[in-house]
């Protein structure tokens, strides 16, 4: 289990394809060759009402990563400002030392503050914003996708070779 992180699958690939039976014979090609669960590859076609679930189906792992970010690295934050607060004192710099209790204090809630903007940045995970839009565009402009939800970046790194040689227009995140 991961500090920062809630979710089980860390790594998403997606390919797009231009007729439905191209897309599921590829995430057959990728259950069968990668070994992958089934569960972690969802087929999306056309009208499919379930395009949202299919691209993010650990709706309480984001929650979880959400918090768990946010707690692990604001307290990261605050413990690195409280350091540089001290580096500050212990440098004997005269402005650092003419007040050395709101060189502490302010320096903790600076590096707190700092820590709770990365846990921000990390929660909303911005690599997976290219993935998504691509599948939803695609599947609107009449298009189906695959989606392999990878447990590690091995799994990541073969689903995307299978669907780059099953044809696919392949898009992933980190």
């Amino acid at each position: 289990m991961s500090l920062v992180f809630g979710e089980r699958s860390l790594s998403k690939v997606a390919a797009l394809f231009s007729e439905k039976q191209g897309a599921q014979a590829a995430a057959e090609q990728v259950i069968h060759d990668v070994g992958i669960r089934s569960d972690q590859v969802k087929v999306v076609h056309p009208g499919d009402t379930a395009l949202g679930p299919k691209l993010e189906p650990e709706s309480q792992g984001i929650y979880h990563t959400i918090i768990r970010a946010h707690a692990a690295l604001g307290l990261a934050g605050l413990v690195a400002g409280l350091l540089i607060g001290g580096a500050l004192l212990l440098a004997e710099l005269p402005l650092a030392a003419a007040s050395p209790y709101l060189t502490v204090v302010l320096t903790t809630i600076f590096g707190g503050v700092v820590g709770l903007m990365v846990g921000g940045l990390v929660a909303i995970r911005p690599d997976h914003d290219k993935m998504i839009v691509k599948v939803e565009e695609g599947v609107h402009s009449g298009r189906s996708a695959v989606i392999v939800h990878a447990d590690d970046h091995e799994q990541e790194r073969r689903a995307q070779e299978v669907l780059q040689h099953s044809g696919g227009d392949v898009v992933k995140t980190l």
